[in-house]
């Protein structure tokens, strides 16, 4: 179920712990952790989910890190790379630890995810467009107000989809990513 929530100030807190959790079980590996989506904004209504970036500086060791985070404390779901942490780890014993292909994981309810682990390599086009669209969304009131009003409108739309919320969602902002990257090579 997709639920929007105002803004918390636990969220930070609660990126804070998760980050210190993935950074102690990668500390061999040269990592970028980033709180990124809308729980990452002050004042922005979001899903209360935490979005973790984690960016990798050598590429090779993806599949390491990958591997150390699927014996962690969460929920892999492969064709997504993405991993997700429960509010109470102790429901992990409830779900499949690994997720291959057409599981969605709306399987695990959203109200006991607590956070939505995103791995890429630090030169790669997901963690550039990641990144951007943060920057934009904290730099602008307006871009802000729209994504508000697009996830508002998803909600009300799917929701009891929450994988189809997400792909509308993942859509807009790769869009908004890629006309901003066609403007700043026009102007070069």
């Amino acid at each position: 179920m997709v639920e929007l929530v105002n803004y918390e100030t636990k969220w930070p807190v609660l990126y804070a712990f998760e980050k210190e959790k993935v950074t102690s079980m990668l500390k061999d590996f040269s990592i970028e952790v980033k709180h990124i989506g809308s729980t990452a904004i002050p004042n922005m209504s979001a899903s209360p989910i935490i979005d973790v970036l984690i960016g990798i500086q050598r590429s090779e060791d993806l599949t390491s890190v990958i591997e150390i985070l699927q014996n962690g404390p969460y929920v892999y779901i492969e064709e997504m790379n993405i991993f997700i942490a429960l509010k109470d780890e102790a429901s992990l014993s409830h779900y499949p630890k690994y997720i291959k292909e057409n599981d969605s994981y709306c399987a695990i309810p959203t109200h006991i995810q607590h956070a939505h682990l995103y791995v890429t390599a630090v030169d790669s086009a997901f963690w550039d467009g990641c990144l951007a669209f943060q920057d934009e969304l904290k730099k602008s009131e307006r871009l802000q107000e729209g994504y508000i009003d697009l996830k508002n409108k998803l909600a009300s739309s799917y929701w009891n989809n929450y994988e189809r919320y997400m792909e509308e969602k993942q859509a807009y902002i790769q869009a908004y990513v890629s006309s901003k990257t066609l403007q700043s090579t026009d102007i070069k």
